[in-house]
């Protein structure tokens, strides 16, 4: 009799077993926990902003106008003065600008202090697209010369020539950038130039008669309306000539 128990109880253990699937704990586990996946948090302009500073070119660009922005205010007053010497002659009336001190001395005394940093608006505007054309090109320039690893012929993305010296493929690199940089700043240089002439006393009988420029963006135009892209771009050959100081430095 009790072994004929025991059978009963085994039988209805078997069945309810057969019936009721097992689920192992961890897959139940998981399921309870698992949901929709996290939202991705959403990036900002600070964000993106912090990432562009990141970039080599742009850190580059930057720092090199915040430090020119620094160098312009300091030398100003001997730039403005270099202009007004360049285009002064020399008089017996004693009229034209002949030594630095005394002509710094009498451009503050008859100026003002304003008459020191005349054409520093266009300088430091200058100076961001400056660098930054700049180094975009000189970088782009270096790259496409910049011949296959392993077995020095051309470039195999771009097909550019391989050049032999990396002291010449720098100063390819240091003149184009040069000459592209001349091309988008030169309407800014012929503003501050005219800038810093326009007031002094001793250059007015050799100037040309014209409305004096109210600033920068309104004498850009100005000369842009009344001289077109000639007036805009006066100087441009010596302005290329003068890129080698870059073509030496850089390399």
């Amino acid at each position: 009799m009790f072994e004929r128990a025991l059978a009963n109880a085994a039988r209805v253990a078997s069945s309810s077993s057969a019936s009721t699937p097992f689920t192992a704990p961890s897959a139940v586990e998981s399921t309870a926990v698992r949901g929709p996946p996290p939202a991705m948090p959403r990036r900002g302009i600070l964000h993106d902003a912090t990432y562009a500073l990141t970039d080599p070119q742009v850190s580059h660009a930057l720092a090199g106008s915040a430090a020119g922005a620094i160098a312009a205010t300091i030398v100003c007053p001997l730039d403005v003065l270099k202009t007004r010497l360049q285009v002064s002659t020399l008089r017996v009336g004693g009229d034209a600008y002949v030594s630095t001190l005394q002509s710094l001395s009498a451009i503050a005394r008859t100026e003002g202090a304003l008459g020191l940093y005349r054409g520093l608006t266009p300088t430091i505007v200058a100076l961001l697209p400056n660098w930054a054309v700049y180094f975009t090109v000189y970088e782009g320039l270096k790259e496409f010369m910049e011949p296959a690893h392993g077995d020095g012929g051309g470039s195999e993305a771009t097909g550019a020539a391989p050049s032999s010296s990396p002291h010449l493929r720098h100063m390819i690199s240091a003149a184009g950038a040069g000459m592209a940089t001349v091309f988008v700043t030169n309407p800014l240089w012929v503003v501050k130039t005219r800038l810093q002439v326009q007031h002094s006393e001793a250059l007015r009988a050799s100037m040309p008669r014209r409305v004096p420029y109210s600033g920068a963006f309104s004498a850009l135009r100005r000369v842009a309306a009344e001289e077109g892209v000639r007036g805009l771009y006066s100087g441009l050959a010596p302005s290329l000539a003068g890129i080698s100081h870059v073509v030496i430095q850089f390399p």
